[in-house]
């Protein structure tokens, strides 16, 4: 009967602390209540001003372009609408020399810019791509391996530039 008696009182000396324990707790989370939300203001974040160019040929550009490539025996195809990764094809009369074209204008700083998808096939194209920069009427044609010289990549607008270290000549 002592063993019972002594097994009861260690139970109940036991319910006795979890009750002290959890009384403790209920005391904690009151004073962690919050009080209700107290109105400071506004903030708005925008994010930093990307400083890249126009990265698409247009229709006078694009003109301009055809005109040289048909002094030079070749026919241009516009290909900006198929998503392709340059702007046109140019070939010869008998089909077996084929160039891709990317046409862009220079901006103010003397820069053409590329999307990182038309750059990917400028570099796995090379000697086949022709790039062609504009300003002011005046076309100067690039090699792959000349742009690669002055370009630099800006990874958080997925764009590189290309910096020409003179004016374009005609």
């Amino acid at each position: 009967m002592a063993l019972a008696i002594g097994r009861e009182q260690r139970l109940m000396e036991d319910a006795k602390r979890r009750r002290q324990e959890r009384l403790a707790e209920v005391r904690l989370e009151q004073q962690l209540v919050p009080r209700a939300p107290e109105f400071l203001g506004v903030v708005t974040v925008l994010p930093a001003a990307a400083r890249v160019g126009e990265a698409q040929a247009d229709d006078a550009l694009l003109g301009r372009v055809r005109e040289v490539e048909a002094a030079q025996g070749r026919a241009l195809v516009d290909r900006r609408d198929d998503g392709l990764g340059f702007d046109a094809i140019a070939g010869d009369t008998d089909g077996q020399a084929v160039r891709f074209i990317l046409a862009r204008r220079l901006d103010a700083d003397g820069r053409l810019w590329l999307k990182a998808s038309e750059w990917a096939q400028v570099q796995h194209l090379g000697e086949q791509v022709s790039i062609y920069a504009a300003q002011d009427g005046q076309v100067l044609e690039l090699s792959a391996k000349d742009a690669a010289l002055g370009a630099a990549i800006d990874a958080t607008n997925r764009r590189v530039s290309i910096r020409l270290s003179g004016g374009p000549t005609p």
